[in-house]
């Protein structure tokens, strides 16, 4: 018995279908959301007024109540949380790659890469609190690293997190205090 070949235009369009198969298939198995086609949706944020009030001026992070959602900082914002982080224990997290920590960073930020967040939670979470306020940054308002890393925190149950979405760009460009190397340094 002979087997009835496709012709070349059969073949493309039952290679197109099938690749059609594959790719909706997959995207129906996948745990994370991508979108069919462009870029993914970046997580909303909760933003707070820039005018402050005198109770949460003596306190910045006081108007940080806790919430599923991250709130979205200023680089005023950040520098004043920056400021007073030691005394109201405040830790920035640098979401970017180890490299581009070691090239610099804010002054005093852990680095806790999203790319390797499972490398590295072992070494970085232990020393976040629950109920403290997280700040993180990556570079710029165009790096999505900062607002994955806080949807992942939030996974975990950290509830007071802000995103400085100016990231390591803006602040290095206002002078505020930087430090290169592996390590937080002040």
């Amino acid at each position: 018995m002979q087997r009835k070949r496709l012709s070349l235009g059969g073949e493309i369009v039952f290679i197109s279908l099938l690749a059609i198969l594959l790719g909706v298939g997959g995207k129906v198995v996948r745990k994370d959301t991508l979108p069919f086609w462009g870029s993914p949706s970046r997580p909303k944020l909760i933003d707070l007024p820039e005018a402050v009030a005198e109770p949460a001026a003596a306190n910045p992070d006081s108007m940080f109540a806790p919430s599923e959602i991250a709130y979205r900082i200023t680089l005023a914002r950040a520098a004043g949380l920056y400021f007073q982080r030691q005394k109201l224990e405040i830790c920035f997290l640098d979401a970017r790659s180890p490299e581009l920590y070691s090239e610099g960073h804010v002054a005093g930020a852990l680095n806790l890469p999203r790319e390797h967040l499972e490398e590295y939670r072992d070494k970085v979470v232990p020393h976040l609190e629950h109920d403290k306020l997280i700040v993180i940054y990556c570079d710029n308002e165009e790096c999505p690293e900062a607002t994955e890393l806080a949807e992942a925190l939030l996974a975990e149950g950290f509830r007071r997190i802000a995103v400085f979405e100016g990231g390591w760009d803006e602040w290095a460009e206002s002078g505020y205090p930087t430090a290169t190397g592996p390590e937080p340094g002040d």
